[in-house]
């Protein structure tokens, strides 16, 4: 709508009374016409101004969202071997009765009988790491049901380029395992059994690229450790079995092999470790024939009502340890029932002596409890043992055992019928021993025809270990001794074994088992030293556990020799 102004029309004033005031009328309004005004001429329209134009306003741009924090990727666990694993495995390379063993030995011989009877197939198994290797658990490797084994027993390797752990045993051909983690299934009285047994070789700083699987990397520091510590102070050490019955087990290190030492022990209880290997019992022993050589039978670890089994073995695996640096063994240290140390271990301890108790004139036997052992190594049944140290050799104790007996000819004490003589013997294995610098304490006791202990260095002293030998014991038999020597020979003795009183055998009021004598009439012992001296010290353990040395004990090799620029005494 447009705006409507009212004008005057004329000048003329009003009439008016001027200033009004209260009480006086005001004046007359304006005359004349009203006169609408003309309307307004438009000017000119302005174009809208159009409102700024606001710059878009810039989304903010979003901070990239930090990427989550990965969870750390867990360390996967080494993995793990179970022997049952490796019987399966080793179960179905022979196959049902033989059958693919069977079919290989046809196939290999190509219709050759000699050839044929000759050759023997056995599965193997090689177990390897590029890094260290460790035996975490028992493995009892003989079958985990009654009966005899398929096919031959197995060929077992543990090679690894860093260091070999054994902190547990490592058995086959004693006692059946019920199953495969049967804890009871090793132990030092478990039965030899009949048959074979597997064999081990058991490399630390292996060389993986050799054809030859003991074959090591000159050099390296790696080595291998045979046993575990005592869980508590109090604790007795656990016993570490490397044990076969026929098989052979063979030990090599690029750096050191130490049997137990190499552990933290609990207040010097370092660990127990055996090794050794047995043999199978020998068959058809009729009773008679034991009783009457004076062996009772609560006597025997084996025991068997039919008479086919008696306390003897042949057949013994050899044995062989070869480092590259030290060869470390512990003494030989008994424990009591507390966990305390009582003392040590010595020969007759174990190797059993006996003559008949009422007519001593009856009979003798010579034979081994290896359920007794706790001297490092040992063969019982006719192997060789073979140890080398490119370095030392230290408080290393090793045994080859003979045994065997023999009774005249008598009457039965209730038949009055005769019975006939009968005579057998089963000599221990060679005694091989040999160090690139020198021999230190330890206990070398042969019963075969050979035994050689060498040192570019010097043989003498122990280590400073408790209940350490003074000086290097030597055991002989009808053996031949060579004993030499870059520097001086001391020896802490050099007895016939058989000689020495015997310790409490068998039930607790039992007699000593007296010396016997007569059972070397060839033994030798040469003993030579290029550069020093040669000193047989008649030292010999005060803390043997039951041991009486007697006088047998200074008996020595008629062929005794020996002699070095510094002389011998």
């Amino acid at each position: 709508m447009a705006a409507v102004t009212l004008a005057v029309g004329s000048s003329t004033a009003s009439p008016g009374n001027g200033n009004t005031t209260i009480g006086v009328a005001p004046p007359a309004p304006p005359t004349g016409a009203v006169t609408a005004s003309p309307n307004p001429t438009a000017g000119p329209t302005n174009a809208p101004t159009s409102p700024p134009t606001v710059p878009p306003t810039t989304k903010p741009t979003a901070a990239p969202s930090a990427a989550p924090t990965a969870a750390p990727t867990p360390v996967p666990r080494a993995p793990v071997l179970k022997p049952s694993t490796v019987a399966a495995d080793n179960a179905a390379f022979v196959g049902s009765a033989a059958a693919n063993t069977t079919t290989l030995s046809l196939a290999l011989s190509g219709g050759d009988a000699g050839l044929l009877q000759k050759l023997t197939i056995a599965p193997g198994v090689e177990i390897r790491s590029a890094d260290k290797l460790t035996l975490a658990s028992d493995w009892n490797l003989a079958p985990f049901v009654a009966g005899p084994r398929v096919g031959e027993a197995a060929v077992i390797t543990l090679r690894a380029v860093g260091n070999l752990l054994l902190s547990n045993s490592l058995s086959d051909g004693f006692a059946a395992a019920a199953s495969a983690t049967d804890k009871r299934a090793i132990a030092a009285d478990g039965l030899a059994q009949l048959g074979t047994a597997a064999s081990f070789r058991l490399v630390g700083g292996a060389d993986l690229s050799a054809a030859d699987p003991l074959a090591v990397q000159a050099g390296r520091s790696a080595g291998v450790t045979v046993g575990r510590v005592a869980a508590a102070n109090t604790a007795t050490p656990p016993i570490v079995l490397i044990r076969s019955t026929t098989g052979s087990i063979a030990i090599a290190a690029a750096g050191d092999i130490s049997l137990g030492t190499a552990l933290d022990g609990n207040s010097g209880k370092l660990g127990q470790v055996r090794v050794y290997t047995t043999g199978e019992p020998v068959l058809a022993i009729a009773p008679s024939f034991v009783e009457r050589a004076g062996i009772r039978a609560n006597d025997q670890l084996i025991r068997d009502t039919s008479g086919s089994l008696g306390p003897f073995y042949e057949n013994a695996g050899d044995i062989s340890l070869s480092a590259g640096r030290d060869l470390r063994g512990l003494p030989s240290t008994i424990y009591a029932s507390s966990g305390n140390p009582s003392g040590v271990q010595y020969v007759s301890d174990w190797w059993w002596r006996q003559t008949n108790p009422t007519t001593p004139d009856k009979g003798l036997a010579l034979w081994s409890r290896y359920d007794l052992f706790a001297q490092g190594i040992a063969s019982f049944g006719g192997g060789d043992i073979t140890l080398r140290a490119g370095r030392d050799l230290i408080d290393v104790d090793a045994s080859t055992p003979a045994s065997g007996y023999s009774v005249p000819a008598g009457k039965d004490k209730v038949t009055l019928e005769p019975l006939e003589a009968q005579s057998r013997w089963w000599a221990g294995g060679s005694l091989d021993v040999q160090a690139a610098r020198d021999v230190i304490g330890g206990l070398f006791n042969a019963g075969g025809p050979t035994a050689r202990l060498m040192a570019s260095g010097t043989i003498a002293g122990n280590s400073g270990q408790a209940r350490s030998y003074a000086a290097p014991q030597l055991f002989y038999l009808d053996t031949a001794w060579t004993v030499s020597a870059g520097g001086d020979v001391q020896l802490g003795s050099l007895t016939n074994a058989a000689a020495l009183s015997g310790a409490r055998q068998g039930i607790d009021n039992s007699p000593r088992a007296d010396s016997i004598l007569g059972l070397a009439p060839h033994a030798s012992a040469q003993v030579l030293s290029v550069a020093g001296s040669v000193q047989l010290l008649d030292a010999r353990p005060v803390s043997a556990s039951g041991s009486r040395p007697g006088a047998g004990a200074v008996v020595v090799p008629d062929g005794l020799t020996g002699g070095g620029p510094g002389g011998a005494t």
